[in-house]
């Protein structure tokens, strides 16, 4: 399989200092309840192209709909501003649910950055302290010999609020992902500003399980 993250210690070796990511973003609401958002420029680490997103999500609504596609060449192990020859056409469609209880899903089903193709399922939950923790898993068609040891990627994740270590209010999160092993089957690529985190934080469920924090 083309290694587009098992490669993942070279970049960290050779790209110290380098260039995490730099991108311009452009969001727009296109419609009622329909958001939109391009982006290009080096994406993250890895990968550098543009980017689309288009997410259906009524303010009132617990559920969302979006699509994702990408056109992504991998970058130089440096990360600077070089390129290597493989490029990839990548993209989900993604549907969301935020349940009151703080609980929420996301189902994606498209083609990852090897050019598999399957399901990646996520599972979290947001604390009323502003932690969020949950597990993802992902099955693609590459035969499970070839897709490595567990055949099918697998990890758990967590969000913590700065605000909850500096004692201050703020927005921005630290987070923290563990898997197994890093393979190359149902890698995803990580563009930033995901829609759907920004509207699913400002919906009316998220206002009801954040209103605790707001009185104190």
């Amino acid at each position: 399989m083309p290694h587009v993250r098992s490669d993942h210690d070279i970049y960290a070796r050779d790209g110290d200092p380098g260039i995490d990511q730099l991108t311009i973003t452009k969001v727009n609401k296109i419609m009622p309840n329909v958001y939109g958002k391009l982006t290009a420029g080096y994406l993250e680490k890895m990968f550098a192209g543009v980017s689309g997103e288009i997410l259906w999500k009524p303010i009132s609504s617990s559920l969302g709909i979006g699509i994702e596609l990408s056109q992504v060449q991998q970058r130089n192990f440096d990360m600077l501003w070089g390129l290597q020859d493989y490029q990839v056409t990548t993209g989900h469609l993604s549907a969301y649910y935020f349940f009151k209880n703080g609980f929420m899903t996301q189902l994606d089903a498209g083609q990852y950055l090897a050019g598999d193709r399957g399901y990646t399922l996520r599972v979290g939950r947001k604390f009323g302290n502003g932690w969020h923790m949950g597990a993802y898993a992902t099955v693609t068609n590459v035969p499970f010999a070839k897709f490595g040891e567990g055949s099918y990627d697998k990890g758990i994740f967590a969000e913590i609020p700065l605000d909850w270590s500096i004692g201050s209010p703020y927005r921005t999160t630290s987070k923290i992902e563990f898997n197994v092993m890093t393979r190359d089957g149902g890698a995803k690529l990580h563009t930033p500003y995901k829609l759907h985190k920004y509207l699913f934080n400002n919906d009316k469920n998220a206002i009801y399980h954040e209103a605790g924090r707001l009185w104190k």
